[in-house]
């Protein structure tokens, strides 16, 4: 693969990336309808048009070497849509991208480490996501090491 730069206006695109993501009630899209409004405006400004919501909706730019995934929210998130996962969740369906997504019950958004929560554990499954996808043999011995 090589490295290509994104421009758009000022701002460049570095041009490495990771082999692994781990995306927690994530915002996605910068599409009005389904974005969190905040995040929309900080990161394009109030008047930003289509050009540079999809420019900015990590959903429109998954392709065969998009890093595998691991992605989760909330049903009960009302500040981030679930939405937003689920779109990804098809993205990277479409891609070809190896993923594991959940959907928790119950859950909001901000919940941390979701202690007695249904999504409780998920840190654990989305570290084993990583260790299991990247290879990463170091990791692997830590984990042991840790578990001993």
């Amino acid at each position: 693969m090589t490295p290509v730069k994104l421009q758009i206006d000022n701002f460049e695109a570095p041009v490495g990336k990771p082999n692994c993501l781990v995306l927690t009630y994530p915002v996605i899209t910068l599409h009005k309808e389904l974005t969190h409004m905040g995040t929309r405006n900080n990161l394009l400004g109030e008047k930003a048009g289509e050009e540079r919501e999809s420019f900015a909706s990590i959903e429109e730019h998954v392709t065969a070497d998009y890093p595998r995934t691991f992605l989760w929210c909330g049903d009960a998130d009302h500040t981030v849509s679930p939405e937003n996962s689920k779109r990804m969740d098809e993205a990277l369906t479409v891609a070809g991208i190896g993923q594991e997504f959940h959907v928790y019950p119950g859950v909001k958004h901000g919940v941390g480490l979701a202690e007695g929560t249904s999504a409780e554990g998920w840190i654990e499954q989305a570290v084993r996501f990583w260790m299991n996808r990247t290879g990463d043999k170091r990791c692997k011995r830590n984990a042991k090491k840790a578990t001993a």
